[in-house]
């Protein structure tokens, strides 16, 4: 009876050991599952994540392509606005030059006929002078015959009657003269009383001399003050001419430098030419110097609208390296004289 108790009890025991390994095996299995459905998820996540930052990266590869697309659109039409500008400017010179030489021709025909006709003029004024005095003379010699004419017509008692009228005549006219003089100094010296003696008149004469010889002498001041005035002008307008045509020699370019790219240009000291410490020798072809118009013989007269007078081709090229190697904006100033 006890052997089949204890039989029982292991029987039980071993099935109680089934059951519970039997559930242990399927909390097992279960947690199994779930762990591997947690890493599908996490490995579904990864991918996802991934696949996402593939796309965000493919994005910015194609957002930079464009801007870098869009900046080489921008500079190229920056390059033909300049080189249209160029050849805007080389046919206004060339139209100025034309112009110029016209209106050179035209000034020069135009004191041609000028100084023709002012010539004409003097010779026909001088024609007429001369035909008025040989008139003037013929007349005064009939006028002459005709008194003497006359004269020897006229009797003793005639004669002295006619000296004595003319002699009255001047007479009078010289009294009338004098008078006037008299009156003018009066005038002028503002005396109201009538100086009769002959120390006041010599005194009034010499006042009045010295006063022409006062204005005599302001008026050659104020022509020489105008000469001068004159002369002064004339070489301001020359000068201000002459800068203008330098000017209009001298071609200024700014040339923004692409940082990712090589400047494609010989930058060099020339031995004689010392007003600026850098000049361009040499521009590769199909570069982005060549494309912004650059040529040999340019100096660079700046860095970023800072002027290079005064310094060295090694401060020159020490800048443009700085500028590549901090990728900071570069813009150099160039001038061809």
């Amino acid at each position: 009876m006890q052997q089949k108790k204890k039989i029982k009890k292991k029987k039980e025991a071993e099935e109680k050991k089934e059951e519970d390994d039997k559930e242990s095996k399927i909390k097992k299995e279960k947690k199994d599952k779930k762990l591997a459905d947690k890493r599908y998820k996490d490995k579904q996540r990864i991918l996802q994540w991934r696949r996402q930052e593939m796309m965000e990266k493919s994005e910015e590869e194609r957002r930079v392509k464009k801007e870098k697309r869009s900046r080489m659109r921008k500079n190229e039409e920056v390059v033909d606005r300049l080189n249209a500008k160029y050849h805007w400017m080389e046919q206004q010179a060339e139209e100025h030059g034309e112009k110029k030489k016209e209106d050179k021709a035209l000034k020069a025909q135009q004191n041609r006929e000028r100084m023709i006709k002012e010539r004409q003029e003097k010779h026909t004024k001088l024609v007429e002078q001369r035909k008025n005095r040989v008139q003037s003379q013929s007349q005064a010699a009939d006028e002459a015959r005709q008194l003497s004419m006359d004269e020897a017509k006229m009797s003793a008692n005639e004669t002295a009657e006619r000296d004595a009228a003319a002699e009255k005549l001047q007479a009078v006219q010289r009294g009338k003269q004098d008078r006037e003089k008299v009156a003018e100094m009066k005038k002028e010296s503002g005396d109201s009383a009538t100086g009769g003696d002959d120390g006041a008149a010599d005194e009034e004469a010499a006042r009045l001399k010295e006063l022409e010889e006062a204005a005599a002498r302001k008026r050659r001041k104020t022509e020489l003050k105008r000469l001068k005035t004159e002369k002064k002008k004339a070489a301001k307008v020359a000068k201000e001419k002459a800068a203008a045509e330098e000017a209009a020699k001298t071609v200024k370019l700014d040339f923004v430098v692409q940082l990712d790219q090589p400047l494609g240009m010989k930058i060099d000291h020339v031995e004689g030419h010392d007003t600026w410490p850098a000049e361009i020798t040499a521009v590769v072809p199909d570069s982005q110097a060549s494309k912004a118009g650059i040529v040999p013989g340019m100096y660079v007269v700046g860095m970023n609208g800072e002027s290079t007078e005064g310094k060295t081709l090694d401060d020159v090229v020490q800048g443009v390296i700085a500028a590549k190697t901090e990728q900071t904006p570069l813009t150099m100033n160039l001038q061809l004289n």
